[in-house]
């Protein structure tokens, strides 16, 4: 009985702790999908990847830039400050017309 009593304490302490790590992933997962990030490191993985982006991925990445459903915070606003400035640190061929 008292082994039994042991069990159920430490299951409750592995629930709480479980409990607690899928808490953090929950809000984890809220700020990649709100922020959309998967598709900033997209974007910038083929940057660093290729030195220049063929004419779909610069597409997309003009298309994040100009979303609007991604919440305005400043948070996005640094995201597309990061992906920026690697595009132009790392890109051989930029035409200002673009910008």
């Amino acid at each position: 009985m008292l082994v039994a009593m042991g069990s159920i304490n430490e299951m409750q302490d592995k629930k709480r702790l479980i409990e607690m790590y899928m808490a953090v992933s929950s809000g984890i997962m809220y700020e990649l999908k709100s922020r959309q990030l998967d598709k900033y490191f997209e974007a910038g993985a083929a940057i660093l990847r290729d030195k220049q982006l063929r004419p779909q991925e610069k597409k997309d990445l003009l298309a994040i830039f100009e979303d609007n459903t991604i919440s305005f915070t400043p948070k996005s606003e640094l995201d597309k400050l990061r992906v920026l400035i690697i595009y132009l640190l790392f890109v051989n061929d930029i035409d200002q017309s673009e910008f």
